[in-house]
């Protein structure tokens, strides 16, 4: 029994050592199996088979990261999220003949917000779709500078909001700058455009116990979105254009006739903001539209002064969609917004793609036009760039990092830095390579790099905690006294 024994864990030490060995000098065995098919067997690498269990440097690093940022939140939630934890340099502000890159936004926070609206335009993903991250920074912006509502709403979208609910009418039609093409580059700043379509009214019942008579259903030239507001306004506008024939919109406190403000949109221009004033600012309101659909961008909801962050998440988008947007109607949009500061937060879906200098070399000039088409829009708009976080894929059987995300973060940010932009390293911000498994293990994103809720406020309160110091530092330079 012992030579059996002996025998046993010899052969399992042999066999072990060879495969090791193998491993080492020949990571992958292939064989024929039936009908000429070949299989490949994958060893794991020789250098892991040291390290199987522990954690990289990269990884203990985010490890510390990830529970000093837990650690803070928990204390106070409504604080931001680091102080001390992050270095200085993940915030770049590139400078022009001496003038930063938000100095102009600055500026606006300082002397226009006391009066009017200031807006900030958040792009992104599916990271931020829904109000993700969004919502957070709003929250941020209007307890410092004031505010209300939620900002921009689109009439339909494939995400619910965590900021309001909303019910629209199935014969919406949504058109965004990654999936469509419109005449003339007609979208609206978030990318996005609307129209409604012809519908058929439901057939009537009847009460009568005789034979039920035919009722013929009517064709109906409009549609009806209603929201259920959680945050207090006192503005609406809605944005459109193109209007060949009045659109009658009659705004209804939801499920009631009572009627709180109504308008006709009937300008034929590529865009026009036009103002419902409504006789209460009720929180479940519906709007009614009639007649011949113009191009709608959608609605604002807010106040009359303070700061106003709008989100246009768009799922699956890599940011140069944006580039659709004709430039005359872009630069128009703007000015008449009166958008300050634009935040672009894209590049997760590029990271898979990106396994070649080509495409890195590709998605830099890419991200390069983008920046541009923004900053000839308008030259008092500031810019900034959140650049890629970390994610992971399989390599060898197990999670890591994609291997290219050090290259595309150093394009994104070269791209930001050469075009006048501000960038936030938010790769960095995380930890660096493998950052995301310390993340998921605690609980603040998954692997595939979307954030948790409570990843979400983290991240929007460091990118706040960044712009407001940075804002201070301005008011000092300036000796601009509050």
């Amino acid at each position: 029994m012992k030579n059996r024994q002996f025998e046993a864990v010899l052969i399992m030490l042999v066999t072990g050592t060879l495969l090791a060995l193998y491993s080492y000098f020949k990571p992958v065995i292939s064989f024929s199996m039936l009908k000429g098919e070949i299989v490949n067997v994958g060893f794991i690498p020789f250098e892991k088979l040291l390290t199987l269990g522990g954690f990289s440097v990269e990884n203990l690093k985010a490890d510390s990261i990830a529970d000093k940022l837990l650690e803070k939140v928990e204390q106070d939630p409504k604080i931001a999220a680091v102080d001390t934890i992050v270095s200085s340099d993940l915030f770049t502000i590139s400078k022009t003949n001496g003038r930063g890159a938000l100095d102009d936004f600055f500026a606006a926070l300082n002397f226009e917000t006391p009066e009017k609206v200031v807006r900030i335009a958040h792009y992104g993903d599916s990271q931020i779709e829904g109000d993700r991250i969004t919502c957070n920074l709003r929250n941020k912006f209007v307890a410092e500078f004031g505010g209300e509502g939620v900002g921009f709403v689109p009439f339909e979208d494939i995400a619910s909001s965590v900021s309001y609910t909303r019910n629209s009418s199935d014969n919406w039609k949504r058109f965004t700058v990654f999936r469509d093409k419109l005449k003339n580059g007609s979208f609206g700043l978030s990318g996005m455009a609307f129209v409604y379509h012809e519908r058929k009214s439901a057939p009537a019942e009847s009460d009568s116990l005789e034979e039920p008579k035919v009722v013929e259903t009517k064709v109906i030239q409009g549609a009806t979105v209603s929201l259920r507001l959680r945050n207090k306004y006192s503005k609406v506008t809605i944005q459109y254009g193109n209007a060949v024939s009045p659109c009658k919109v009659v705004v209804r406190k939801s499920g009631t006739d009572n009627i709180l403000g109504k308008t006709v949109l009937d300008i034929n221009e590529p865009f026009v903001e036009q103002v419902i004033d409504l006789s209460s600012n009720e929180k479940n309101i519906t709007f009614s539209f009639s007649g011949e659909s113009p191009l709608i961008y959608g609605i604002n909801i807010d106040g009359t002064k303070g700061i106003s962050v709008d989100n246009f998440g768009i799922r699956g988008h890599s940011g140069n969609g944006l580039l659709k947007i004709e430039k005359s109607l872009l630069a128009k949009e703007i000015k008449q917004s009166n958008t300050r500061l634009v935040i672009l937060q894209f590049g997760a879906n590029t990271i898979p793609g990106v396994t070649s200098k080509k495409m890195l070399d590709y998605v830099a000039k890419e991200f390069l036009r983008l920046f541009n088409k923004f900053k000839q829009a308008n030259e008092n708009l500031s810019i900034l760039v959140v650049g890629v976080g970390d994610m992971a894929t399989k390599i060898d059987g197990e999670y890591t990092s994609y291997p290219m995300i050090p290259d595309i973060r150093d394009a994104i940010k070269n791209a930001a830095l050469e075009s006048g932009c501000a960038y936030f390293d938010l790769y960095e911000f995380m930890g660096g390579k493998d950052a995301i498994l310390a993340w998921s293990k605690k609980g603040l994103a998954s692997k595939d790099g979307h954030f948790s809720p409570r990843g979400q406020q983290i991240v929007a309160d460091e990118i706040f905690k960044s712009l407001n110091d940075e804002f201070k530092l301005f008011k000092k330079k300036h000796q601009i006294h509050t």
